[in-house]
């Protein structure tokens, strides 16, 4: 375990969620993707260095309990938002990856009185993923696995991993409750795009040249519906800068959010 993290469990809204908290500084809310946050990454300590850096597991994936009010994304964009009000944070910095970007939008589109900026990595969502991006409901792991990283090699050293019995019941409960979530409309929300105009705080959006899960005409797209916000493309990467790319990635969320 990385020295100084903590983790903790903590209960809002009828349901107990599993938190790792670390560092000092301004506050970054890091929101996961679809695979869930079930270890510290090393982006997640580099980080951790120059950021008080919180990273839940959403409810319904890996060590947090699946409430009966959990049906759209939209519930998840509510919940965090009472988050940050269980917590009395303030000018919170929030970074948002994949389903997690989806997520940070739902929040922002509804309330940024206590967000101070927003870094939508690879983000899900709007309707150019359904026909442009893969479909992880009728791809294999492996499949999706390789079309998730620019590098094939990074691709066959994780399909490689040997993954114990506890590892693989967390990637199933993640799979059901991402079916949950999205299976109808397919990974995309029908109402999003025409509200992101509502998103009036500074904002990044990172992606890969090489995306083929949320591919990077999405990504331009959050970029012309959102006012004034960036776009960074981060060249011969997928979908997972922040392992793939891992310095380039936090060097932009970092340069972001000390402007």
């Amino acid at each position: 375990m990385s020295e100084g993290l903590e983790e903790f469990r903590e209960k809002l809204c009828g349901c107990e969620i599993s938190i790792k908290r670390k560092g000092k500084g301004k506050k970054v809310l890091f929101l996961h993707g679809g695979r869930g946050a079930p270890v510290w990454l090393p982006f997640m300590e580099e980080l951790s260095n120059k950021f008080e850096l919180y990273v839940p597991e959403h409810p319904g994936y890996g060590q947090s309990d699946t409430p009966e009010w959990l049906d759209k994304m939209e519930d998840l964009g509510y919940f965090y938002l009472e988050l940050i009000e269980h917590f009395k944070m303030q000018d919170i910095h929030l970074v948002g990856s994949s389903i997690g970007g989806w997520i940070a939008a739902e929040m922002c589109i509804r309330n940024t009185n206590k967000i101070k900026s927003l870094v939508l990595a690879a983000p899900a969502g709007l309707s150019l993923q359904r026909q442009y991006g893969l479909d992880p409901f009728i791809s294999t792991d492996d499949e999706f696995t390789r079309n998730a990283f620019y590098d094939q090699k990074l691709a066959e050293g994780m399909i490689n991993q040997e993954v114990d019995e506890a590892a693989m019941d967390l990637i199933l409960k993640n799979k059901t409750t991402g079916a949950r979530l999205t299976w109808k409309p397919r990974i995309y929300s029908p109402q999003m795009e025409k509200w992101l105009f509502r998103i009036r705080i500074p904002t990044l959006i990172i992606s890969g040249s090489h995306d083929n899960i949320c591919p990077l005409e999405q990504s331009k797209l959050f970029n012309k519906k959102i006012e004034g916000s960036q776009l960074a493309i981060i060249e011969n990467c997928g979908h997972l800068p922040h392992v793939e790319k891992k310095d380039e990635y936090c060097d932009l969320i970092t340069n972001f959010i000390m402007e």
